[in-house]
């Protein structure tokens, strides 16, 4: 950083070299100690511009005041990461106060006759497709205490407030939350309202199974998502612990009657000669070892397999695992409990 800055580590040799190389440098807060490199710079170019950007809280008073003695100004992180069309709510507190503020803050986002371009006569020059000049919001809430109740508030009044052809959200990032099944089924009413929402983030929230995955499916199911010309829908739902496995979801999505809905999980990429309704997220990878039952048969593997199991193996292989498998009786044997062998084989 010093050298970048045209400062050399000392200062004797500094104030005989050339001039810096910058105008000025922004310190971005965090756990390491610049105070020194500031100190150091002020005594070899005084007169280089410094900068410190920081977010609420992450600098103690005295500390800061430390800084500013310097001369150094204090920018606002917020006000340099802002994006348009962003709303950035992560790592605060949301409550009940803050619906109408959010509710605000889409309609301000609405577009108008005016926005979609217009030549110097007033008149288009060319019609403009509606879905390209339509303002889509990211909205950024992890991280952070948002409950369903108060979701379910902001969605209901941003679908209640606003025109879906002047505004729409296109990314909700929620995970880290305390949602349950009814704020799924308040994003699902988002979902078929907004035809440009393509990502929904839920992962990692304790309340979210199989259950309210499939409440979201539904939903862009009878949205034709992915048909028609519309965007498939993204959904991360991956959980830590949980019970959300494709073996599972399969299952419940065939008992709710929609087997007919196409879904790719990641990371496998949708066959666009095939377009898919939704894209789900529901672990990192596909690991070779599943704990206590080690899951179905995946895509390219056909196995009968207990405790560990595996999919997605390249090879023949034999495969002992631990674990307590699904069903069966206790020890060696098919879906036992306990040591079991697994035995698969790809399927071409």
């Amino acid at each position: 950083l010093l050298q970048l800055a045209g400062v050399a580590a000392n200062p004797e040799e500094a104030k005989s070299s050339a001039a810096p190389r910058l105008d000025g440098v922004v310190f971005f807060s965090s756990d390491s100690d610049f105070l020194p490199a500031i100190k150091l710079i002020r005594e070899v170019r005084p007169q280089l511009r410094l900068w410190v950007a920081s977010s609420k809280g992450t600098m103690k008073n005295s500390y800061q005041e430390d800084v500013e003695a310097l001369g150094v100004k204090r920018l606002r992180l917020a006000d340099i990461l802002e994006k348009d069309n962003c709303i950035d709510w992560r790592y605060r507190k949301i409550g009940k106060e803050d619906v109408r503020t959010f509710i605000e803050l889409v309609k301000a986002c609405e577009w108008g006759e005016d926005d979609a371009g217009k030549d110097g006569k007033g008149k288009r020059e060319e019609k403009v497709s509606v879905s390209s000049v339509i303002p889509q919001i990211e909205v950024h809430m992890q991280y952070t205490n948002l409950s369903s109740p108060v979701l379910t508030a902001m969605i209901k009044g941003v679908l209640a407030e606003t025109d879906p052809q002047k505004v729409q959200i296109g990314q909700l990032w929620v995970f880290h939350c305390g949602l349950d099944i009814k704020g799924c089924q308040s994003i699902a009413q988002l979902i078929r309202a907004h035809p440009l929402l393509h990502q929904v983030h839920i992962s990692h929230n304790n309340r979210v199974g199989v259950q309210e995955l499939v409440v979201l499916i539904e939903a862009a199911y009878q949205a034709k998502r992915g048909q028609d010309g519309n965007l498939h829908l993204y959904i991360n739902a991956k959980q830590d612990g949980s019970n959300l496995t494709k073996g599972r979801l399969k299952a419940a999505l065939a008992e709710a009657d929609l087997g007919a809905v196409r879904v790719a999980f990641v990371p496998h990429t949708p066959n666009p000669k095939s377009p898919v309704h939704v894209v789900v997220k529901i672990a990192d990878d596909y690991s070779p070892q599943h704990d206590g039952g080690g899951g179905d048969a995946g895509d390219m593997v056909q196995d009968n397999h207990s405790g560990y199991g595996g999919k997605n193996h390249r090879h023949n292989y034999n495969h002992r695992g631990k674990g307590r498998g699904r069903r069966g009786g206790r020890g060696r044997g098919r879906r036992g409990r306990g040591r079991g062998r697994h035995r698969g084989r790809r399927k071409y």
